[in-house]
């Protein structure tokens, strides 16, 4: 795979072990947390609010972290995010590396990182057993001019609460706004409107973001209507071309379809025999050289 230049560069040492030596858990338990939170950092940088649901395959591939540059005593090594072929962007993987140091930055000062929770969640959780056990981390990383540790001495911060306060996210385009209501429209991909409420100061700092994909977080006045009352708003990099559908020339260019001249193309060859694994062989051929 091909590596973005953004990266995170980490020291892991548990107690317990002999040189050259780390603990198992620890080490499995952090790199879990991190690429859980990582996952987290990547659907949201894409417009898609993390829920129960199973993950979209292409923010998975995009959201893979490769291990390298592994060094021998306690365990340093570098996380970048992978290059996978179809959805990426080198804006957003650096965003989300940046965003998770941050996260890495808030939990050393006894802070919660400000994040989306499922992402602080794991972060938090990828780190309690190293210091819980009495280990060390050390963490630096790109754009980072100094070295976040982690110790049996930072006092991790508290779960948040459930449902975030009564804080929602919702994502979407940025349409129409009424500066006489002060109000904006936001559509989701999936045709849903929320009327966004929003407050002195607040009408410049969104007709910034008009006809733009961003994150809003904010609060219920009226769920049944959508009606947001907006906290804050986030643009979402890249999340045009993940939102927007495909026009049929862009289709073409990106598959190498070329006109047919003839019917005589669209004539697949026959199949008469009647062995079924020599059949499945056949049509992948057929299939690889279409």
């Amino acid at each position: 795979m091909r590596e973005d230049g953004a990266a995170i560069h980490f020291t892991l040492e548990t107690p317990n072990t002999e040189p050259g030596q780390v603990g198992v858990p620890e080490l499995a338990a952090f790199l879990d947390g991190i690429q859980r939170a990582v996952t987290v950092l990547v659907e949201d940088a894409w417009g898609r609010a993390h829920g129960r649901g199973r993950i979209p395959e292409a923010l998975r591939a995009a959201a893979v972290l490769v291990l390298s540059d592994a060094g021998a005593g306690s365990f340093s090594a570098t996380l970048r995010m992978a290059r996978p072929q179809g959805l990426w962007d080198a804006s957003i993987a650096e965003r989300t590396i940046e965003r998770a140091l941050g996260g890495f930055a808030a939990i050393a000062r006894g802070e919660r990182p400000d994040l989306p929770r499922a992402a602080a969640d794991h972060l938090v959780a990828a780190v309690r057993p190293v210091c819980r056990a009495g280990g060390r981390l050390e963490v630096s990383g790109t754009g980072l001019d100094r070295v976040i540790t982690v110790d049996a001495r930072t006092k991790l911060p508290a779960e948040a609460a459930p449902g975030g306060a009564g804080m929602v996210r919702v994502a979407g385009e940025l349409l129409e706004i009424d500066y006489r209501d002060s109000t904006a429209e936001l559509w989701a991909a999936d045709g849903t409107r929320t009327t966004l409420l929003l407050g002195p100061g607040q009408l410049d700092a969104v007709d910034e973001h008009r006809r733009g994909y961003v994150a809003v977080r904010g609060t219920w006045e009226d769920r049944r209507r959508r009606r947001l009352r907006v906290a804050e708003v986030l643009p979402l990099d890249g999340a045009a071309a993940f939102w927007r559908a495909p026009t049929l020339e862009e289709l073409e260019a990106r598959q190498g379809v070329a006109p047919v001249h003839s019917l005589a193309a669209l004539r697949l060859p026959s199949w008469e025999g009647e062995d079924e694994d020599a059949f499945l062989e056949t049509l992948r051929r057929w299939r690889e050289a279409s």
